[in-house]
């Protein structure tokens, strides 16, 4: 892969310097400047492509070169002295080890861009990848292109940006510019890591992302939420409505149709429930209860039930049964045979 501009070890006491250098049979204008001891950056007009440890002559300045490592950013002046560092050692670091040193200035590198460079082979560089990594070394970001950051990048920028989303999920923003985001981590959004650290907080967090923002579709319960959430859940079980509708818990709490519905929604997301199907919702702790039922009529009595033997387990009516089976069947709980249901749970 080509370069506009490399590292290079020069023998000179100039801070500068201006010549041109003979690559692949052709002249190359190229500019020198001095970022430490013997160690500079040549910047070329055009993009050339160097290898490793390539010697090449300063021509009419009887100066010879040593390609050490492409420029793969913008630096500051603190990183090109680290750089400097680094580089200062270049005879002695074979290749694999150079571009792992530059981890500590670089938070990622593409490896697949630098695999010509060093003259690695892809297969056998992945095998290095996956042992580093799992000494914790390094984090594989990507295999295609080949992407990796060390791993406490890693670890550092995954707190930074669940810390971010948490204080968004719990302060209630809805939306949430990627431009604000960038501003917060100090990472381009149009990186990779900064996309790859986006979509790895659909774990932990329900949001929809858009070309220039991202929008909460869950957020934080307010108290008054939770007040709400407790409410209905005692008038249910007050009202022993294991099984039940909207319909019902508007029935008994009057509260606004709004609050039920976000109160059985946080109940779902709280394990709490469980929706059988577009209208009726069962107590999570009563569905276990069912299933458990099940599994010992299945070792008492057999693997075939109908309506009638489940409502004489549970007590409950044709109406709460017929809801619970055909969860049940859509669950791989049990099968469907005509009129009656075969148990597949495992007893």
């Amino acid at each position: 892969m080509k370069f506009n501009s490399y590292f290079i070890e020069l023998d000179s006491q100039k801070d500068n310097i201006t010549g041109s250098l003979l690559i692949g049979g052709e002249s190359a204008s190229v500019n020198f400047k001095q970022i430490g001891q013997n160690i500079y950056v040549a910047y070329f007009k055009v993009q050339v492509e160097l290898r490793f440890l390539d010697k090449l002559e300063l021509k009419g300045k009887n100066k010879n070169i040593l390609v050490l490592f492409p420029v793969l950013s913008k630096y500051n002046k603190r990183k090109l002295t680290r750089i400097a560092k680094i580089l200062d050692q270049g005879r002695e670091i074979a290749a694999n080890d150079m571009w792992l040193r530059f981890l500590g200035v670089e938070k990622i590198i593409r490896l697949q861009d630098l695999l010509d460079f060093f003259s690695l082979d892809r297969e056998a560089l992945v095998e290095e990848l996956l042992m580093l990594e799992k000494e914790q070394q390094i984090k594989l970001i990507d295999l295609l292109p080949l992407t990796v950051t060390t791993r406490e990048n890693f670890l550092s920028y995954q707190a930074e940006f669940h810390q971010l989303f948490n204080t968004y999920f719990v302060n209630r923003n809805r939306v949430v510019n990627l431009a604000d985001i960038e501003a917060e981590v100090n990472i381009p959004r149009s990186s990779l890591f900064f996309k790859y650290f986006l979509k790895s907080m659909h774990r932990d967090f329900t949001f929809k992302l858009l070309p220039d923002k991202i929008v909460f579709q869950k957020l934080a319960i307010t108290d008054r939420e939770k007040e709400t959430m407790a409410e209905v859940e005692n008038l249910l079980q007050k009202g022993r409505l294991s099984i039940f509708c909207i319909e019902d818990v508007l029935k008994i709490s009057g509260l606004p149709q709004r609050e039920v519905n976000d109160s059985l929604w946080n109940m779902l997301d709280a394990e709490k429930l469980v929706q059988l199907n577009q209208r009726y919702f069962i107590f999570s702790d009563d569905l276990n209860k069912i299933l458990n039922k099940l599994k010992k009529y299945k070792r008492n009595q057999g693997e075939m039930i109908d309506i009638q033997s489940l409502r004489d387990l549970t007590l409950l009516t044709r109406k709460h049964i017929i809801p619970i089976f055909e969860y049940f069947d859509s669950q791989d709980i049990t099968q469907r045979l005509d009129n009656q249901r075969k148990i597949l749970l495992t007893v």
